[in-house]
């Protein structure tokens, strides 16, 4: 017997038509550059190039930004409003299979779309603004998913009459190629991708298992059930790509045209994008081809990159820009009244990390000794003025692992003894890499050089941008002695965010694959009962705190600031992401 999931949403058309975005797209150019006058941007060496999108008119300004309103300087759309929002650093790849940072996930939400999606829900916290459901997910551009009887077999139509930006039909094959495209990169490449992560989560590991059966069925066959599969789907990574149009960009050198791809969006989603500066600014406007009236974009977004947290809350504060990100919780008390604080509690957190394949960092009683160095109180105090969580484990609380695995607390005395017996009586030198997309890193950075003195380590902070932080741990042969890094966990389940903590990938460069976590990940993937999952996850909590192979420092509450005139915000608590469609002006529409 088939168990049909009947996941239908309407097919309602939106009223936006195409001489609206693309005459607004090349009217813009001479007025972008006065829009972005009096917003500093940051160095542009961590941004992109900037690409020539296909099937949508680009401009690039030319000339120094002056000052203007988040009202005027972009010229007026004959449908939707524009909403500016500061960001402390630009985008790095439009690749879904390639993207690592935060801002690179945005983009995967706002300009790519996939089988399935998350629920939004409206907040019961906040008036006015959306939640993602943590556990719910319905049809995005699969109208229909057939489950067979033993859970194996998932048949998902694809919606008709889709096309892509470009004007290429949207079809089941584009899935394939995205799958295919990321398995065999997966397996040429050094570097962990994204896309061949999440078929790793919903169970596909070739593409024996991914059958075309016509232009809107596509049939995935899996070894085992895997529950999480739907929610996987939902992934921005797991997004359709334009297959026709990156084949075309496809050479001998390149047959995977990633470095097209890095430049150009190729996805299906609410937004595309109509006009780009690198370093410095994006522009997006709701896609007249979008699938679904409900969550069709409401308004233009201008993408600001703006260097410093005071400039972006001064900005806001102004009204020139109607949304920051990369608050820190300290920087919270600078916002003002002129602005909504927004503050919910995150499931990412914030960690040492350690090159353990050098002295003194390979010896973990070193690692120890960083542990009992830290004074966790102090933290929540002065870096996150307690808008944070004292870390009781490696997990956020919830996941179904359970709380209080973490064994350390401050002890210097302790932590000397270590250091003596691991052969470093009087401590060492050491550095310490801050990445540049962790809003309170550097006060987090000073407060960890603070505590690691008191124990005879004298630590130096060094900046480095996110971007290159991310590819030297992946990769490897870079020198460096720790490092803070920021891990989140999309899906909301101890043995998913485990393994992003075990493995080394994008989202989390942490790393510590031990023979007995090894084993226990593999028990847990087919999702045993509650109880047993949980004491899985305890054990391997244990192992990681005994090697002290990644040291927990706190999870920050995720911050924004908005504009008090701004609703149809999404919050999330995945630590970074930015979902543009419902942000409008004015009280939001109820879904």
């Amino acid at each position: 017997m088939v168990l049909v999931v009947l996941l239908a949403l309407a097919v309602v058309p939106t009223d936006l038509g195409r001489d609206g975005v693309e005459n607004s797209t090349t009217s813009g150019a001479s007025s972008i550059a006065s829009h972005t006058t009096g917003v500093a941007s940051e160095d542009t060496s961590a941004d992109e190039t900037a690409p020539s999108t296909t099937g949508v008119a680009t401009t690039t300004a030319a000339t120094e930004p002056a000052p203007a309103s988040t009202t005027t300087g972009v010229p007026p759309s004959r449908y939707f409003d524009t909403i500016t929002v500061a960001v402390p650093a630009g985008i790095t790849t439009f690749d879904p299979d390639a993207a690592a940072s935060g801002r690179d996930l945005d983009m995967l939400a706002n300009l790519y779309s996939g089988l399935t999606r998350r629920v939004l829900e409206p907040s019961a916290v906040v008036p006015g603004l959306y939640r993602w459901s943590p556990t719910e997910v319905e049809p995005d551009l699969a109208e229909s998913i057939d489950i067979s009887a033993d859970g194996t077999v998932y048949t998902f139509r694809i919606r008709p009459d889709l096309e892509f930006p470009g004007g290429h039909a949207l079809r089941a094959r584009d899935f394939a190629y995205a799958w295919e495209r990321a398995l065999a990169l997966a397996a040429s490449g050094d570097a962990p991708r994204s896309t061949a992560a999440g078929l790793a989560a919903a169970g596909i590991h070739s593409m024996s298992q991914v059958e075309v059966v016509d232009d809107h069925t596509l049939r995935v066959t899996l070894v085992r059930p895997n529950p999480r599969i739907l929610r996987v789907m939902a992934m921005g990574v797991m997004s359709a790509v334009d297959s026709i149009l990156l084949r075309s960009q496809a050479t001998e050198a390149d047959p995977w045209a990633t470095a097209y791809a890095q430049r150009n969006p190729s996805g299906y989603g609410p937004y595309i994008l109509v006009d780009r500066e690198a370093g410095r600014h994006m522009i997006l406007e709701p896609y007249e081809g979008w699938w679904d009236h409900k969550t069709a974009a409401r308004s233009r977004i201008v993408y600001q990159v703006v260097a410093g947290e005071a400039r972006r809350l001064q900005l806001a504060r102004d009204g020139a820009v109607d949304l920051a990100h990369g608050i820190s919780p300290l920087g919270t008390g600078q916002a003002g009244d002129s602005v909504q604080v927004i503050g919910l509690e995150s499931a990412g957190q914030r960690f040492l990390v350690f090159d353990r394949t050098e002295p003194p960092f390979d010896d973990p009683r070193v690692r120890q000794a960083v542990a009992w160095s830290l004074d966790y109180n102090r933290i929540k105090r002065d870096v996150y003025a307690s808008r944070a969580r004292i870390p009781t484990g490696f997990l956020p609380a919830g996941l179904g692992g359970p709380d209080g695995t973490w064994l350390y607390s401050q002890d210097i005395g302790r932590a000397r003894t270590l250091l003596t017996e691991a052969g470093y009586p009087d401590g060492f030198d050491a550095e310490l890499l801050v990445p540049s997309d962790v809003p309170e890193g550097r006060a987090l950075a000073e407060r960890v050089r603070a505590d690691l003195e008191l124990a005879g380590i004298d630590l130096v902070p060094w900046p480095i941008e996110g971007r290159h932080l991310h590819v030297a741990i992946r990769l490897g042969g870079a020198t460096f002695d720790m490092a803070i890094v920021a891990c989140g966990s999309w899906l909301q389940e101890a043995w998913y965010a485990s393994t992003q903590l075990a493995e080394i990938t994008p989202s989390c460069p942490t790393s510590f694959m031990h023979p007995e976590v090894e084993q226990l990940l593999d028990e847990m993937e087919p999702a045993p009962t509650a109880g047993a999952a949980a004491a899985m996850s305890g054990r391997i909590q244990d192992v990681w705190a005994q090697e002290a192979a990644f040291v927990p420092l706190g999870r920050p509450d995720q911050i924004e600031v908005l504009g008090q005139e701004v609703s149809g915000f999404v919050l999330t608590n995945e630590d970074d992401a930015l979902y543009f469609p419902l942000l409008q002006r004015g009280s939001a529409t109820t879904q």
